[in-house]
């Protein structure tokens, strides 16, 4: 199954760059790739989360509301477990001298198949600071990681089914 956002710039139409979201099948990681350019170049890391809400009709990208988190957990980095970790938690991405940021990882907790963990539909949002990854002891770590605004913001839409199969024997 695959899924894509093409982000823009908060309030501006002007598409910064595309991600992609693949899962083989609901058993398999989430590989996230894509390009993003027009950022700050050599702007450090930058906070990647995946937002609960769609933001539809809208360029704002606060309509998208908070972190994906629908287990009510603490904010957390990729790399913790599912109960250390709101789902929507990407970690950071790095930017360029030229402006761009190249996005390469993979993840086991986001999900384009199981219902209660899926990103379809939802928002990607790229934040202005480094995500602290809940460990920066601001009022904000434990549920933003302290990222600051948004800068820019898609929709994760699903492009193709795929061979989708039942996960239940």
């Amino acid at each position: 199954m695959m899924a894509e956002a093409s982000l823009h710039f908060d309030n501006n139409i002007t598409v910064s760059g595309t991600i992609t979201f693949t899962q083989a099948d609901a058993n398999s990681p989430v590989v996230v790739a894509g390009t993003l350019t027009g950022l700050v170049p050599h702007s450090t890391l930058h906070g990647f989360h995946v937002h609960q809400n769609s933001m539809d009709n809208t360029l704002n990208c606060t309509a998208a509301g908070a972190h994906f988190n629908p287990y009510t957990k603490l904010h957390g980095a990729k790399n913790d477990t599912i109960d250390h970790r709101h789902v929507g938690d990407l970690g950071n991405i790095q930017v360029d001298g030229s402006g761009s940021a190249t996005i390469s990882l993979t993840d086991t907790i986001i999900q384009l198949y199981n219902q209660t963990q899926s990103i379809i539909n939802r928002t990607i949002i790229i934040h202005q600071d480094v995500d602290d990854l809940g460990l920066g002891g601001s009022p904000l770590s434990n549920t933003t990681g302290n990222a600051g605004a948004r800068l820019a913001c898609g929709v994760i839409r699903l492009t193709s089914h795929g061979n989708i199969l039942s996960s239940t024997p």
